[in-house]
């Protein structure tokens, strides 16, 4: 977190720092698998619900920041591109 400012943001960032490396899948997975534990119902049998509902309050996120949606989306699968490089990974599916 850029700024913790509750307990809860304070500790979750410790334990980010304390149990994962900078610029690592690991951090990315611990990010996201907190984020939809936290606050999403993630179905079994519905693998991609959890994520659709995360990019929707995205989409709503970014239309109230006054984001052009497609061109973040563009750039973040560019990032992803490039840390899957530096991971010895392949391109993200498209």
């Amino acid at each position: 977190m850029a700024n913790p400012t509750t307990q809860l943001e304070l500790t979750m960032s410790r334990e980010l720092h304390a149990n994962t490396e900078t610029d690592t899948m690991q951090r990315s997975r611990f990010r996201t698998d907190t984020l939809i534990a936290a606050w999403y119902d993630d179905e079994p049998s519905e693998p991609d619900q959890a994520i659709r509902d995360v990019l929707t309050d995205l989409v709503h996120l970014a239309d109230a920041r006054g984001v052009d949606l497609h061109h973040a989306l563009d750039r973040a699968v560019w990032m992803a591109d490039e840390e899957r490089a530096d991971w010895g990974l392949g391109k993200v599916q498209r």
